[in-house]
């Protein structure tokens, strides 16, 4: 299982970033799923069509891979 990362670590790669752009987040209360933006260097909500940096994202973690049938411990 992937361990958290603190953002103030470091950001995700551009290689992760393009493998998947989707992230577990938490702002240490709660854990939710963000992408992440190199314009606004940081991970974003979206509202109303529009992105803005969730500065309340204080950990990440890559998404595990996905599920795949004969695979399963």
């Amino acid at each position: 299982m992937n361990q958290w990362i603190l953002c103030r670590d470091r950001e995700p790669s551009v290689e992760e970033i393009r493998r998947n752009n989707t992230f577990i987040c938490s702002n240490g209360n709660s854990t939710f799923v963000r992408s992440y933006s190199f314009r606004l260097h940081g991970f974003v909500i979206e509202t109303r069509g529009r992105e803005s940096k969730d500065r309340s994202v204080i950990a990440w973690m890559p998404l595990p891979e996905p599920y795949k049938e004969g695979l399963a411990e």
